[in-house]
């Protein structure tokens, strides 16, 4: 019942918040190279971002469900391939969390096929609702630009620790910005 008022309408990112979702969460885990991104390959992984899609791919470890916006840094990349995933386009603009993706996401969850979200906009901020739907246990990996990958398991804390965090998003239109 929250999540349908929360999500009710297209969430905005306040400025404010923005350094704060460029740090690693509480709990999670870097992860960079070959093996330890292999190290996911028998695990539920959701994946956020092009280059991490491609880098768990290529490391042997498919993601169950991979969403992606054939953008990195600003400029047009090569889409992730991915053979054998029913696909899905969804908008979502920069710096919002639209209703669109977020039931795309849900719609997907109880399902064990293979699911590619290509996202026409911006992605980044879908890891936050991938934490808040997918089941426990469920690894949510996604790119910290120069960085590495983080990897949340999904628990309760993390599942609460977003749902805080996205009550502080702004309805889009009402002072956020885009």
């Amino acid at each position: 019942m929250y999540l349908a008022r929360l999500f009710n309408k297209d969430l905005c990112l306040p400025a404010y918040l923005r350094p704060l979702l460029a740090l690693p969460p509480p709990r999670s885990h870097l992860i960079s190279g070959a093996e330890q991104l292999a190290s996911l390959r028998y695990s539920r992984i959701i994946s956020v971002g092009d280059r991490v899609t491609r880098d768990l791919v290529s490391a042997g470890a498919h993601p169950w469900v991979s969403i992606f916006d054939c953008i990195e840094r600003r400029g047009k990349t090569q889409c992730p391939t991915l053979s054998g995933y029913r696909e899905l386009v969804v908008n979502n603009p920069r710096s919002t969390i639209s209703r669109e993706a977020v039931s795309a996401l849900e719609s997907v969850m109880d399902g064990r096929e293979r699911v590619a979200i290509r996202v026409v906009g911006e992605e980044d901020l879908l890891a936050l609702v991938s934490v808040l739907v997918a089941p426990i246990g469920v690894h949510v990996v996604y790119g910290l630009p120069g960085r590495a990958a983080v990897d949340i398991r999904v628990d309760e804390y993390h599942k609460r620790s977003v749902l805080y965090l996205l009550s502080l998003f702004e309805p889009c239109g009402q002072g956020s910005e885009r």
